[in-house]
């Protein structure tokens, strides 16, 4: 709770600098955000400049009130731990975790850094936090938790003599557990 007071602190008064509020003769030296990709530069190109488009709508300025250092696991499972040990290394003032596994492997890497995960699939079952209303520790963030049995209670209103569905899943992404186990209970009421 702690840490993510300090990181919501932190992003609020990174704000207020952006917006020349810093009441200092000397400027203030640019913080530094890492942002831990799972995936290639390549592959997460617009989603990159969506985000900093948002930064720069806020506010924040790329080199005066912020340095965004982006580092890519390239799907490997071993480069996201690494990268975010560098993260750790490295000092940065927060973490930005855009994917679920992201989000684990820096929270492995630190308990004190703040982390603000991005759409994080089921931070409550993956450990990661304690509630959606009251994460704890140093993570902090936005979810987007599955709801399986609203698809099926959609199928079913659609096609309401189904018997039966087949899905698709990744059963290496941490949220899918949880999705299956959604479809399941749906399933079996309907």
């Amino acid at each position: 709770m702690r840490s993510r007071r300090a990181a919501l602190r932190w992003l609020g008064l990174a704000g207020w600098v952006g917006a020349g509020g810093y009441p200092s003769a000397q400027p203030a030296l640019p913080r530094v955000v890492g942002v831990l990709w799972f995936a290639s530069e390549s592959h997460v190109t617009q989603r990159a400049a969506m985000f900093r488009q948002r930064l720069r709508e806020l506010g924040q300025i790329e080199g005066r009130t912020l340095v965004l250092d982006q580092r890519y696991a390239e799907g490997s499972m071993s480069r996201l731990d690494e990268r975010a040990r560098e993260f750790v290394r490295a000092r940065v003032a927060v973490i930005v975790t855009p994917a679920l596994a992201a989000t684990m492997a820096a929270r492995r890497a630190t308990d004190t850094i703040p982390i603000v995960m991005i759409h994080a699939g089921d931070p409550i079952g993956a450990g990661l936090i304690a509630s959606l209303a009251r994460p704890g520790g140093n993570v902090t963030g936005t979810s987007n938790v599955p709801l399986g049995a609203k698809h099926i209670e959609l199928m079913h209103e659609i096609t309401p003599h189904m018997r039966r569905l087949a899905v698709l899943v990744n059963p290496s992404n941490a949220g899918a557990r949880l999705f299956i186990a959604s479809l399941g209970a749906a399933a079996q009421r309907l």
